[in-house]
């Protein structure tokens, strides 16, 4: 093992008995001067980013069910893709 993997160990090893960082977000953050919604920004961009995601999934999955068979043989009702047309 080389010196540096050594090191990470011992950090880690350090704390391995923490269960919890801060015991209450809000008053960490008011200590902080941060304010309540002092994340609301980025919990918005996430919020955004799993509509959008869930919005293209289901395009997706309408543009799939709407598309003719592109399987010659799986249109014609046989159970094996033969020829990917």
């Amino acid at each position: 093992m080389n010196k540096r993997h050594e090191d990470m160990l011992q950090r880690k090893a350090k704390f391995s008995g923490v269960k919890q960082v801060v015991a209450d977000p809000l008053r960490f953050k008011l200590r902080l001067g941060i304010g309540q919604d002092a994340y609301a920004a980025l919990r918005l961009k996430k919020h955004l980013q799993e509509l959008w995601d869930t919005g293209g999934m289901a395009a997706t999955g309408a543009a799939l069910a709407a598309a003719p068979s592109t399987c010659c043989g799986w249109a014609r009702g046989k159970t094996r893709c033969r020829n990917w047309v």
